[in-house]
């Protein structure tokens, strides 16, 4: 993971999450890219999206920065969440969307619910992209 540059998330351990955000926020005010996956794991099926976590929009309002939503195909043939080793046969696929301002957030105290409306309408493009169904649970 160190080679590659990723940040490992160890769920559960709040003293590691601290360090996990204080890392982010340093490679942001760096002016570097950091590649969030808001569903936080692997999708147990090819078509359905989790119930994303908040924490792109937060550190987009909180840092001042755009979002650039990715869709990923192919991911889950893969290597699903069920297996064991990756398929290096298969083939990824990536598009890019237009960034995303929410800039238009950045003078205001945004709620948890604001929050959660902001990364869902993320997660539209991203699904957009992806050619998957978004979560619709709350």
């Amino acid at each position: 993971m160190k080679i590659t540059g990723q940040i490992k998330v160890i769920r559960g351990e709040s003293e590691h999450h601290l360090a996990v955000h204080n890392l982010v926020h340093k490679h942001l005010d760096a002016s570097k890219f950091i590649g969030i996956f808001p569903e936080g794991t692997r999708a147990p099926d090819n078509e359905k999206m989790l119930r994303p976590f908040t924490s792109v929009a937060r550190y987009a309002i909180f840092k001042k920065v755009p979002v650039i939503p990715i869709g990923l195909k192919g991911t889950f043939e893969v290597m699903s969440r069920h297996d064991k080793k990756p398929k290096f046969t298969k083939m990824v696929s990536i598009k890019i969307g237009e960034p995303i301002d929410l800039s238009h957030h950045n003078h205001e105290k945004v709620t948890r619910e604001e929050y959660r409306k902001i990364t869902n309408e993320i997660m539209f493009k991203i699904a957009e992209l992806s050619g998957k169904q978004v979560y619709t649970g709350t």
